[in-house]
């Protein structure tokens, strides 16, 4: 009762003294010169003060300190003033010290949560701080464990001069269920896929920190939008959580043209082109749907398609399918086939376990040797991979992010197998039927809002292929819009590169902005023992209709010795949809 009389007092001093508005200083009395030079520590002295409820922050803060480095009984005895000054006669008392805090009722298993350890609390300073992170630790552990209503204090208390004892009691109430979730809205969605997505189901025991990231959760989620704070209701040892969800356009279709001086001599300039279209959530399962065809060159195709379906019987494991196909004119083509098992954390990450099965066929009898390695351009390959992906993201807007970040890092180790092109045998007379191959790639995409309008982005990208014969059809293609602008579509093969977007825009409205950019690489072709710096820049406008948001962006690229030529810049058109 002494503490609590103590507190009281000070608590009445605290908020009753002085209301003038003058500057003055604060003087501070004590009893003694050991409690002075307690005080001193923790306060200057004679220090100036703007308004009088400055000096009473500064007790406040001067007084709670105290009580944090065990004196707890500290106080203010008295408060003095004038027009210059306040002075206040500080009691520090003695500094406490535990005799011991026993376990009480408190499990084995909450107290090892807690972190407890009888050590910290036996013949220790009595640190209120840490006392209050030890009842801290354990309310958590009870909320996240069924009990949300559990309460914690300090028993049977005893005070023998500056000394302590006390033990733990633990009061945990009704252990609540979960019942039921509520999912309110227009979102059409399987509740299996949203109770995987939070973590929290049915039968499950209350979890206040789950409950607590359920908003984080949906947001991760492309295609739903919270429209109110999740609520649960409780009733007996039951709990039912109501959330508001809204579908969220998502389902995308682009389309872009691009035009560009043409390599032969027949044509002026040549248009190239790609589509892309993906699907999401479209049976309700959470599922990605996604097509994307590109024509690089006159004469090449590429289509990719891939499938992704999350929460494979109700557990948080999903399957991908990816499919990659790709004709370079009459020189070679590439099958790609990928199988997947992808785990899912509520933090917007993916982790993704996969076999890739890779062909290269050479189309042309005729092959090219690159006199630098003695080796020829293209080959016959087949590759089986397996790998490792991680992808995640936290962005504040799907469509034209201005704050977050977006990832994916790809590792892979195979076997690799070069088959011999009939009639060309003495060009691989050196080379290796089989070996190992190594393939990494990373995409780091970093959103800065520094200002109202203004974005900065900044795109990080490298890849890197390790064998002793690295052959131009299964090389990294850089160029084009989507990788490195100012340069034609695919057109720089590389067996290792690292290269830099960095980006302003100035924000019209949500989805609309100008933008001006900078992009560079550094790469290799370990075939033709090529290495190279080239970079671009340029800027374009994208704006918002009723049909979708058009881009445009021009753009000129400086490679080799080359000097810049605005007769070979490249000038985008796009257009995408959300629906």
């Amino acid at each position: 009762m002494r503490i609590f009389c103590v507190l009281f007092i000070s608590i009445f001093f605290l908020t009753n003294f002085v209301n003038g508005q003058n500057c003055c200083t604060l003087n501070l009395i004590s009893a003694n010169n050991s409690e002075k030079k307690i005080i001193e520590k923790k306060i200057t002295e004679n220090k100036k003060y703007t308004t009088k409820e400055d000096v009473r922050s500064e007790l406040k803060k001067l007084i709670y300190t105290l009580h944090d480095e065990a004196y707890i009984t500290a106080t203010i005895d008295s408060i003095t003033e004038d027009s210059i000054s306040v002075t206040a006669y500080i009691t520090t008392g003695k500094e406490y010290k535990w005799v011991i805090l026993k376990k009480g009722n408190a499990d084995e298993d909450i107290l090892r949560a807690a972190y407890f350890s009888i050590r910290q609390f036996s013949k220790k300073p009595v640190y209120y701080k840490q006392v209050n992170k030890l009842m801290d630790r354990i309310l958590e552990n009870l909320e996240n464990n069924g009990y949300p209503f559990g309460v914690v204090k300090l028993d049977k208390i005893i005070f023998s001069e500056n000394n302590i004892e006390a033990e733990i009691n633990i009061n945990k109430k009704k252990r609540i269920q979960i019942d039921s979730i509520v999912i309110n809205g227009n979102a059409k969605i399987s509740l299996t896929y949203i109770y995987n997505a939070i973590g929290i189901k049915p039968g499950d025991y209350y979890n206040e920190n789950l409950f607590g990231k359920i908003g984080a959760s949906i947001s991760n989620i492309p295609f739903l939008v919270m429209k109110s704070t999740p609520k649960v209701v409780f009733w007996g040892e039951k709990a039912e959580i109501i959330l508001n969800i809204d579908k969220k356009k998502a389902n995308q279709f682009d389309a872009i043209i691009g035009i560009m001086p043409a390599n032969d001599i027949k044509q002026s300039t040549m248009v190239t082109g790609e589509a892309h279209i993906k699907l999401l959530n479209s049976f309700k399962r959470g599922e990605l749907i996604e097509f994307n065809w590109r024509k690089p060159e006159q004469y090449s195709q590429e289509l990719k398609t891939n499938f992704n379906y999350p929460f494979v019987l109700s557990s948080p494991f999903g399957c991908d399918l990816h499919f990659d196909l790709y004709k370079k004119d009459t020189s070679y083509i590439n099958i790609t086939r990928s199988i997947g098992i992808t785990y899912y954390l509520r933090k917007g990450f993916v982790y993704k376990a996969y076999y890739e099965n890779q062909t290269s066929e050479v189309l042309s009898t005729q092959l090219s040797v690159n006199s630098n390695v003695n080796l020829p351009g293209n080959a016959n390959i087949t590759n089986n991979t397996y790998g490792l992906e991680v992808k995640g993201e936290k962005l504040d807007y799907n469509i034209t992010p201005t704050q977050g970040y977006r990832l994916i890092i790809n590792s892979g180790i195979g076997s690799k197998h070069i088959s011999k092109n009939s009639g060309n045998e003495e060009l691989f007379k050196d080379i290796k039927e089989y070996s190992t191959q190594y393939r990494t790639t990373s995409q780091v995409e970093f959103y800065n809002n520094i200002l109202k309008r203004h974005v900065l982005l900044f795109d990080i990208r490298g890849g890197i292929i390790r064998n002793a014969s690295i052959f131009e059809n299964e090389m990294f293609r850089l160029g084009g819009l989507n990788s490195l602008r100012g340069f034609d579509d695919q057109s720089i093969y590389v067996s290792s590169y690292g290269s830099l977007l960095a980006e302003y825009r100035y924000m019209l409205d949500k989805n609309s902005y100008f933008n001006l950019f900078w992009n560079g690489a550094y790469y290799k072709n370990q075939n033709k023992g090529i290495i190279d710096r080239p970079y671009g820049f340029g800027g374009g406008i994208s704006f918002e209709t009723k049909a979708g948001v058009f881009s445009i962006v021009y753009a000129l690229g400086k490679q080799f010795d080359n000097p810049i030529s605005f007769k070979a810049a490249k000038i985008h058109f796009g257009v995408s949809s959300y629906f």
